[in-house]
């Protein structure tokens, strides 16, 4: 397994594939098509958008394909995809060992799927999770505390210590939408709760929780959300 970091310039991408005008402006789906595009299929996932400057954005992420395979595999993407991607880095993740401690901060989509009620009592389909939280009568509950519990649940082979929610939002996002209902742009719009949650875990089982990084937690993970990035914890000064 190997952590990724991948360069791109999302304006030379933007010019490089096909998306409708409304898709074209969602910067999570710009760089999963140029993703998919530059490594011919989901090569680099999960992952997420690190930082931006200017117009070039760094990507990192997990993958089961080496940086020197994942360099070939560009070397056959189409010449204004591969102008795209300015640099590919990477090395292959330690072994982990359980009792280790990290550091952790994910990017989640924290929604649920609801089946509807015979009575269509209550709302269904994907829906936030402190929603479906609220829907089902609990009481005293915060976002923070719905969403750990979230990640907790689906955070396999891994125990949180500790987790705080450092943002939230409600944001747009466009997404590829087929049925009876699909647009003439193929494209629908819906708005998802979009939070990052911080904090430290410790491996309880290596195994299962590198399938876990690998997988990735949560919805949207083809679209920038379930990345679970790992940092060593701070060493303290000694005194």
């Amino acid at each position: 397994m190997f952590s990724v970091q991948v360069d791109i310039d999302v304006l030379a991408a933007a010019r490089a594939v096909v998306l409708s005008h409304t898709a074209m402006h969602d910067l999570d789906m710009l760089i999963k098509t140029v993703l998919t595009e530059a490594f011919g299929g989901a090569v680099v996932r999960p992952w997420s958008l690190h930082r931006q400057a200017g117009q070039i954005g760094t990507v990192i992420g997990y993958s089961a394909t080496s940086p020197a395979d994942i360099e070939t595999r560009l070397g056959t993407a189409l010449p204004s995809i591969r102008m795209a991607i300015k640099a590919v880095y990477g090395h292959a993740l330690p072994a982990l060992a359980a009792g280790q401690k990290f550091r952790f901060s994910v990017r989640l989509c924290p929604t649920m799927r609801i089946t509807p009620s015979k009575d269509k009592s209550h709302a269904h389909g994907e829906i936030d999770a402190f929603l479906v939280a609220v829907q089902r009568g609990e009481k005293n509950i915060d976002r923070e505390g719905v969403y750990t519990r979230y990640l907790v649940e689906r955070l396999k082979g891994s125990t949180v210590e500790r987790a705080k929610l450092t943002r939230f939002r409600l944001e747009q996002m466009s997404r590829p939408h087929r049925g009876a209902s699909r647009p003439p742009s193929g494209v629908a719009q819906r708005v998802v709760p979009d939070a990052v949650l911080e904090g430290v875990l410790k491996v309880s089982d290596p195994e299962l929780f590198m399938q876990t990084l690998m997988s990735g937690v949560g919805r949207q993970r083809a679209f920038g959300r379930g990345y679970v990035r790992l940092e060593p914890l701070r060493v303290s000064a000694a005194a």
